[in-house]
């Protein structure tokens, strides 16, 4: 009966432990390819919850090296199942900062810079992609602005403004943006007479 205790103690260190580390892997696996920010929210409960079952974890695999002990298992077995319990409980810790980290860079905005290179007014400068929109309602010449966009999905990044309250020019920032672009950067430059030039993966 003893030993159906120390083992039930065992299981549940190697569960509460083990617990964690899955559900971490499964939440940032399926966050990287659906960005859903439902799962940004689950993912801090997992660590919260998972810092619990560390110590419920811990305490289990006190009571049960124990409960061996008095059981007089050998040390090779006492050490190895210790070991693995000590192991698996341990690596929830790297695993955590190393989620945090992968996040904290995927997270980083596209990053774009409009300069008014003319010598006139530009008005209603519209940025549109897929699931993100900006606006720059007045810019004056030898200006420039910096636009942060996070995107949601797949598409292209379009623009149009207005230069001298003529019609509206149009155009493709970048061809292919997606929720996996953040942390790259792109140039939009305004010349005379509304001409363009752009440059992707910009860096100031």
């Amino acid at each position: 009966m003893q030993t159906q205790k120390s083992h039930k103690f065992y299981w549940a260190s190697l569960i509460f432990g083990g617990a964690p580390l899955v559900f971490g892997i499964f939440i940032f696996v399926m966050w990287v390819y659906t960005r859903y920010e439902f799962l940004e929210m689950m993912g801090f409960f997992n660590i919260f919850a998972g810092i619990i079952c560390v110590l419920v974890a811990f305490v289990c695999m006190l009571v049960c090296t124990v409960m061996q002990i008095k059981e007089k298992t050998s040390l090779k077995k006492l050490f190895l199942k210790t070991f693995l319990v000590i192991l698996i409980i341990l690596s929830n810790f790297p695993a955590a900062g190393a989620f945090l980290g992968c996040v904290s860079f995927l997270v980083k905005p596209y990053t774009l810079y409009v300069a008014n290179h003319s010598n006139s007014v530009v008005d209603d400068i519209m940025f549109t992609g897929p699931g993100d929109e900006s606006k720059i309602e007045h810019m004056e010449p030898n200006k420039i602005f910096v636009l942060h966009l996070s995107f949601k999905g797949q598409g292209e990044l379009k623009y149009s403004f207005k230069i001298n309250a003529e019609a509206p020019l149009a155009g493709i920032v970048d061809n292919y943006v997606s929720n996996g672009s953040n942390g790259r950067s792109s140039l939009l430059r305004i010349n005379q007479n509304g001409q363009i030039d752009l440059f992707t993966d910009f860096s100031d």
